[in-house]
């Protein structure tokens, strides 16, 4: 199936203006270790099995945009990217990975998000990840397998399609989860997928702990957090130690993760009286 044109049209745009910045595309020749590399992101034999197959009382997915014998990553051309990041200042480089694989299609800035955000695995190990398709298959195949044990297919076939399906919206850009699902689903981090948590806080210094640890754990997994302060008193009926603790949590959100900058949202009436910002 040919590429959309949007998407062509929006990806040599972005190859045009990004490629002072980006190294060019890395051809690979070893055409058998090529055929091996393509091998490794494409085998769903794991995931696949008569003991899986659905109960006939789940759900009958149709095929939208994929086609019965053809897998997605079949439909598009594929090439081999470096990866390089450097500092704007001295030129240091921050981040590198060579022989990343992506479509054609996509552009330099998509490709380079992907990998030094959403790829797992310690660089310079085998089990860091290098292609798009490893990283579709770690979170789809989850999905889906999940879909399996749970009875959520009507048969093995559904099963396949509902696979096929969430796949090739992913790869051709159709739709796109939140970071954390790219950051934990198919690791073995636990399975945070939400975006925000909302957390709740109480008039106590045991609360208001309990809210750092809360938010700390929430954001070691990529998500932000919300909460709404109503129930803490004013500068005039706490102590100064308890407003104190609340400045230095506020603070403490600018510390990035090796995930992603956190983000925390607060909320106050408009009758709270001035308490957290006084002087």
């Amino acid at each position: 199936m040919p590429t959309p044109a949007p998407l062509q049209a929006n990806s040599q745009k972005l190859h045009q203006k990004q490629n002072q910045r980006f190294s060019k595309t890395k051809q690979i020749t070893d055409k058998e270790q090529l055929r091996e590399r393509e091998k490794a992101v494409t085998d769903t034999t794991a995931f696949t099995g008569a003991n899986n197959a659905g109960t006939g009382k789940g759900l009958t997915i149709d095929r939208i945009y994929t086609t019965e014998g053809v897998h997605p990553y079949d439909q598009v051309s594929w090439e081999y990217r470096d990866v390089v990041q450097t500092n704007w200042k001295n030129g240091e480089v921050i981040f590198e990975q060579r022989g990343v694989e992506f479509p054609e299609f996509w552009s330099i800035n998509a490709s380079t998000i992907v990998t030094t955000k959403y790829f797992r695995g310690a660089q310079g190990t085998p089990e860091r990840e290098y292609s798009l398709r490893q990283l579709i298959n770690r979170v789809v195949h989850t999905y889906t397998e999940a879909g399996r044990k749970f009875g959520y297919f009507a048969n093995e076939e559904d099963a396949v399609i509902f696979d096929h399906e969430l796949t090739y919206m992913l790869l051709n850009q159709v739709f796109s989860f939140n970071s954390p699902v790219w950051f934990n689903v198919g690791t073995k981090s636990p399975q945070q997928v939400s975006a925000c948590f909302i957390l709740s806080v109480d008039d106590s210094m045991e609360s208001i702990l309990n809210w750092y640890r809360e938010e700390g754990m929430i954001f070691k997994g990529g998500s932000g957090a919300g909460l709404n302060l109503s129930r803490i008193r004013s500068t005039r009926n706490c102590s100064r130690t308890r407003v104190a603790r609340l400045r230095v949590q506020f603070r403490s959100c600018a510390v990035q993760t090796p995930l992603q900058e956190p983000s925390s949202r607060v909320a106050l009436p408009v009758v709270q009286p001035r308490w957290l910002f006084s002087t």
